[in-house]
C-alpha cells in the first residue's frame, strides 16, 4: 500500500508474514483484497487489487464499503497524492480530501455520503 517499486517474491512473502493482526482481510475472488482496521469512531481501509486483473477497482471499492460500513459510519483511507486514478475513483464512491502530509492524502467516506 506504501510502496510503488515492484516487489520480489520474497518481500511479498515477508510482507505477509508481517502482516498486521489488528487488521481484517477479506480476499475478493481473483480481484483483489481489501483490508480493515477497526478503531472506536471509523474504520481504516484499503484495496490492494491483483496486478494482473484490470479494471477491478470499482467492484473491490465497492464491496469493501459495504463491509467497512457494518462496523462503524466512517470510512477513512489514505492514497498517494499522484494517484490520480486512485483519488479520482475514491471521489466516485463520496470520499473527500480531509487533510494531507507530505505526499499522503487522509480520505474520508461518512455512511450517509455514500454513493453505494
Amino acid at each position: 500500500m506504501y510502496n510503488k517499486n515492484k516487489i520480489s517474491l520474497k518481500e511479498h512473502l515477508d510482507f505477509i508474514q508481517n502482516l498486521d493482526k489488528n487488521r481484517i482481510y477479506l480476499k475478493v475472488d481473483e480481484l483483489g483484497v481489501v483490508n480493515f482496521k477497526i478503531f472506536d469512531k471509523y474504520v481504516e481501509f484499503g484495496i490492494h487489487k491483483n496486478p494482473n486483473k484490470q479494471k477491478v477497482g470499482n467492484k473491490l471499492l465497492e464491496i469493501g464499503i459495504k463491509e467497512a460500513f457494518k462496523y462503524k459510519d466512517k470510512i477513512i483511507l489514505y492514497v498517494f497524492e499522484d494517484n490520480k486514478i486512485a483519488i479520482n475513483l475514491y471521489k466516485k464512491f463520496g470520499f473527500i480530501e480531509v487533510d494531507k502530509k507530505d505526499n499522503l492524502i487522509k480520505m474520508e467516506l461518512k455512511n450517509e455520503n455514500r454513493k453505494v
